[in-house]
């Protein structure tokens, strides 16, 4: 049964083809398995990447996650862009929606796909 330690828990495949994914906060096991340290160690890593809009802005045109603040809705939203030196604006790909940088929280480099994943589609 191969198991994957993700950022704050674990996926686990079972024989039959059916995936579990284990968060370490809920985990009955928890402080008593020997992947949480890893998994936990690896959710700060995976936080750590994202930098605060309001001390630094991107780089222009590169592809990036940002997160918007949102009054509107129950919960910040991760959108998928690119920051505008020149209209000093995020935008996202997907839309061409524009947002200012207040609305801004923070942003990160778009993390790099393992080609594992690619194979599999």
């Amino acid at each position: 049964m191969p198991i994957t330690i993700i950022a704050g828990g674990c996926r686990v495949i079972s024989d039959e083809g059916r995936v579990a994914t284990n968060r370490c906060d809920t985990c009955p096991q928890q402080g008593n398995c020997d992947r949480e340290a890893r998994a936990r160690e690896l959710e700060t890593l995976v936080s750590d990447q994202w930098v605060s809009s309001s001390i630094e802005l991107p780089p222009a045109k590169s592809p990036i996650l940002f997160l918007e603040h949102s009054s509107k809705m129950p919960f910040d939203t991760v959108r998928y862009g690119h920051y505008d030196h020149d209209e000093r604006k995020f935008k996202e790909f997907a839309s061409d929606k524009t947002l200012p940088e207040e609305s801004i929280i923070a942003w990160m480099p778009v993390p790099r796909v393992s080609g594992k994943i690619y194979r599999k589609h």
